[in-house]
């Protein structure tokens, strides 16, 4: 009666684990399934980021290529544009501006020149545009007499989009850091030249970089 009861025992525990056993196994099955739906919608997530990316990457391509036309525009546009500054100005109207424009640059520059319009921006400072690249040429090579000027001091400069405004400050501020260590400096368009070495404004980097 004992041994039967033992045996009853052991069935119970034997159909228990039995049970226990398939219940683990389908525990797993469903752990398994759901590893395998994580897994593929991990994929699908990986994938969709990597779209998003490069979706990204195109737009901020597409972008620096925009702002790059605009840049181009500007500069084309500003081409034969030149400033002048601390020339005393009086008078506002464009015709009459021309013709003292004119005067100065035959007067003090010794060059006639064709100019299109001109603009007073402040009490001592114009925009002048000619009409074409050689008499803008004419203009920066001949600036250089406005040293003998003894009156007053005046400038003659491009006209610098905003962009390159900020690229000719820096430049400045380089070559002032390199005066100060008592190196001879000359500054271009976008470039420094150093102790006869050549310097580029590196746009990308926003730095300069020697020129090879």
């Amino acid at each position: 009666m004992e041994t039967k009861t033992l045996d009853e025992s052991t069935k119970e525990k034997k159909c228990r684990m039995l049970h226990m056993s398939y219940y683990i196994r389908a525990e797993q099955r469903e752990f398994q399934t759901e590893l395998i739906e994580l897994k593929a919608e991990n994929k699908i997530i990986i994938k969709e980021n990597a779209n998003l990316k490069k979706d990204y990457e195109e737009m901020k391509k597409k972008l620096r290529n925009t702002n790059t036309r605009l840049e181009q525009l500007e500069r084309e546009k500003r081409r034969n544009n030149v400033v002048i500054t601390g020339l005393k100005i009086e008078n506002n109207k464009p015709e009459n501006l021309k013709e003292k424009i004119k005067d100065f640059m035959q007067q003090k520059l010794g060059i006639e020149v064709a100019i299109k319009t001109a603009y007073k921006l402040g009490p001592q400072q114009c925009l002048v545009q000619v009409d074409n690249s050689a008499d803008k040429l004419k203009i920066m090579q001949n600036k250089i007499k406005l040293k003998n000027i003894e009156e007053s001091r005046v400038f003659i400069n491009n006209d610098l989009s905003k962009k390159e405004r900020d690229i000719d400050k820096q430049i400045r501020n380089i070559a002032q850091e390199e005066r100060n260590k008592g190196r001879t400096v000359r500054i271009g368009y976008q470039k420094l030249i150093i102790e006869e070495k050549e310097w580029r404004w590196n746009i990308e980097k926003k730095c300069t970089r020697r020129k090879n």
